[in-house]
């Protein structure tokens, strides 16, 4: 499980699942930055292009099958949840970080 170097606490699922960037996040008890070594960029990369390929698949569909705003806004959550989650809980279990700087 991922830890801060620094106070050694453990880095929760919420902190990278909200990051703006993954690669890059505070740590929740005494708030220092902190990078990913190379297994979460190499997440932060595949997330990135999954993203866009499959956002530009979703547009297809929504246009294709003319979608209402709640459905296409449920299956673009539900495709982004599907994707992000367990690239978060990869890189929580199999990922470190180190002091920024």
């Amino acid at each position: 499980m991922a830890a801060c170097p620094k106070c050694k606490s453990k880095i929760r699922f919420h902190t990278i699942l909200f990051a703006l960037c993954p690669i890059w996040i505070k740590c929740p008890s005494c708030s220092t930055k902190l990078t990913g070594n190379i297994l979460v960029e190499i997440q932060a990369f595949t997330i990135f292009m999954i993203s866009l390929v499959g956002g530009a698949a979703l547009v297809s569909v929504w246009e294709k099958f003319d979608l209402s705003l709640p459905a296409g806004t449920l299956l673009l959550a539900g495709s982004v949840l599907s994707l992000v989650v367990p690239n978060v809980y990869v890189t929580l279990k199999y990922g470190d970080f180190k002091e920024r700087g």
